[in-house]
């Protein structure tokens, strides 16, 4: 990121502590992109004290999808969708996703019968998912009931690159 601008937010301004606001483009798409974050610092100029390292809010939110090239286009879409869920930090419709496209690829390999635990566990049995992935499935199957059913008492968390309940951490 380039620093174009900087902008104390304090209309009264530019006091010690101030939040400031930088414009910046990415080096990379040329894009602007809006920084909040570092504070002003008396008889330094904001450019000095503000870094795209002092950020701690970005505007847009970075959006990372995933391709699947190996997957039927309808299943990798949403696969995809549960990706770019998750880089904005909307974790309950990463999870509700990530359980639709569990579904859907029982679906594409003709097991439809039983519940979705039953499902998962035929998966596997065919071959098509391995142990690790099983697990996984289960745990999104866990927590995308409780999503679907409005069962959000508990916070969604991360757990390394799973999300959890922190029930069932």
């Amino acid at each position: 990121m380039t620093l174009v601008h900087t902008q104390v937010l304090n209309p009264n301004g530019g006091r010690d502590g101030d939040p400031i606001a930088g414009l910046y483009t990415c080096d990379n798409c040329k894009w602007p992109n809006v920084g909040l974050g570092g504070n002003v610092t008396r008889n330094l100029p904001a450019a000095t004290v503000h870094s795209a390292a002092d950020i701690s809010v970005w505007y847009p939110e970075r959006a990372s999808g995933r391709d699947f090239p190996d997957v039927p286009a309808h299943i990798a879409s949403a696969a995809d969708e549960a990706y770019r869920c998750r880089s904005f930090n909307a974790l309950r419709a990463a999870v509700l996703m990530s359980r639709s496209v569990i579904e859907s690829t029982c679906k594409e390999k003709e097991i439809v019968k039983g519940n979705l635990a039953t499902k998962i566990d035929n998966l596997a049995e065919q071959g098509h998912i391995r142990a690790i992935i099983q697990a996984a499935a289960h745990e999104i199957r866990f927590l995308g009931n409780d999503m679907a059913h409005g069962d959000f008492i508990d916070d969604v968390i991360l757990v390394g690159s799973l999300c959890r309940s922190p029930v069932s951490v």
